[in-house]
């Protein structure tokens, strides 16, 4: 624990380190003092947390003799007085991450500009459609429109079964009346357009989407089931520690499977990916109800991924992408 305490403080200063150069970081430590950090300064929390580590803990915790309960218990205390006493929701502008359907219009609006038949960037107008559906409120019609916008792309795409798909979503979603007639015509020439397909003999829309399971060419090793037993590790003057295999290797062999710990999506891939399970499923996304990030492929991976972690990070999800490092995010998800 202490060593991971400290791990994480040094990850923060080194943030530090790469935002202002030393003279800076030098400035931004004698000017902010902890009584100072009760202004509203812009500070990022990682500037607040390496402020207080080296003015309340470090010294403690390296030099005092502390084991690792001692100073785990130091820094509990410390780190509970500082928030108890530090005004962290207003100095942060700290809020909750709810639905806002003028939100969700606005970007159904710019995702119909990028459908327009001038303009036809349909990828663009697709991800203006999922952020839409994120942000709108679970029933409203705002989210039934964006499900039926989506269903028209994915017919002008000819991907007639998440067209289908899509009007099933815009239906759950309370679609309104008025504007029934039009998507039971896109439901119906989808439905023709399908069967002429299987009539041609040609294969779903879907059939590059799914990633091959990846297995070993060899059997594997019986103390390290993720390694091919062809690779063995030695030992020598020349290389140090290193891994070499015993028998002749192919071109596309493989001998190690490493699968992560803990995955996060980057910004620009949360309307086009599935958060749990990271498959490519841009017209097909459904939203988590708690938050406007993350989005998921199917109820299975939303299930999963609520169950696992995602119900301890939905209300402050979007606070910590924007206050944070990039790696916060990934170190929530990790403890």
């Amino acid at each position: 624990i202490h060593r991971a305490c400290r791990a994480i403080c040094l990850e923060n200063e080194l943030y530090c380190s790469s935002v202002f150069d030393q003279g800076q970081l030098e400035s931004k430590r004698n000017i902010i003092n902890m009584s100072q950090l009760h202004s509203k300064d812009q500070l990022s929390v990682c500037i607040v947390f390496t402020k207080l580590w080296v003015d309340k803990i470090k010294n403690r915790v390296e030099h005092g003799g502390l084991n690792a309960d001692e100073a785990f218990n130091f820094m509990t205390r410390e780190i509970g007085s500082f928030f108890r006493t530090f005004p962290y929701q207003q100095h942060f502008n700290l809020c909750s991450d709810v639905k806002n359907n003028a939100r969700a219009r606005d970007l159904r609006t710019k995702g119909n500009e990028m459908f327009h038949p001038n303009v036809k960037r349909y990828i663009e107008a697709i991800k203006l459609y999922n952020e839409s559906i994120a942000c709108s409120e679970k029933g409203s019609e705002e989210r039934a429109i964006a499900y039926a916008n989506r269903s028209m792309i994915c017919y002008e795409m000819r991907r007639y079964e998440d067209c289908l798909e899509n009007i099933r979503l815009a239906r759950d979603s309370n679609y309104p009346e008025r504007l029934a007639e039009k998507l039971k015509e896109r439901e119906e020439n989808a439905k023709k357009a399908l069967e002429m397909m299987k009539s041609a003999g040609t294969t779903s829309q879907k059939r590059n989407e799914y990633p091959v399971e990846i297995k070993l060419s060899f059997d594997a090793h019986e103390n390290a089931p993720q390694i091919a037993n062809c690779l063995e590790l030695r030992k020598n003057d020349e290389f140090g520690r290193h891994v070499v295999t015993n028998r002749q290797l192919n071109v596309g062999d493989v001998v190690m499977i490493d699968t992560p710990f803990v995955n996060v999506l980057f910004d620009d891939l949360r309307y086009i990916q599935c958060a749990f399970c990271c498959g490519e499923r841009l017209f097909t996304l459904i939203p988590c109800e708690g938050c406007t990030v993350d989005m998921y492929c199917s109820e299975e991976c939303l299930s999963k991924a609520y169950r696992e972690y995602h119900r301890y990070e939905c209300p402050i999800i979007r606070d910590l992408r924007r206050i944070t490092t990039p790696y916060a995010w990934t170190a929530l998800r990790t403890v």
